[in-house]
């Protein structure tokens, strides 16, 4: 598959999983794709899906606009709506910026998402 085949199915798979994390149609497709690209794949993907829908919900919250979390954290406007849109995965450095001016903790461990309603949380 190319680069812009990957991004398109990328981006189908971002929306889709912020719609239906635990819809059976959508599980049935990550099943399908794992077989195609790995279990390890699809893995990586629906993480970075939830760390970009948590950083959207959470700066929607705090009213803020893409531009201002982006002038805080020193970067651009673009690199937050790709990042929303799960378009690029933010380094950990930006993760870390990112969860400062969302004043949330940035917690890298094995527990569910779940028991931390305003963390930035990626789960290993």
């Amino acid at each position: 598959m190319n680069k812009e085949g990957n991004v398109d199915l990328y981006k189908f798979l971002i929306k889709s999983y912020k719609f239906s994390v635990t819809g059976k149609r959508m599980s049935d497709f990550f099943k399908k794709y794992a077989a195609i690209r790995g279990e390890r794949h699809v893995q990586k993907l629906q993480l970075e899906g939830t760390i970009a829908a948590q950083i959207k919900t959470r700066r929607k919250q705090l009213n803020m606009s893409q531009q201002e979390l982006a002038s805080i954290i020193g970067v651009p406007k673009s690199t937050i709506g790709r990042i929303e849109a799960g378009l690029t995965s933010p380094r950990v450095e930006t993760l870390f910026k990112i969860s400062q001016a969302l004043n949330v903790p940035f917690i890298i461990d094995g527990s569910s998402n779940q028991d931390h309603d305003h963390n930035l949380h990626v789960q290993v």
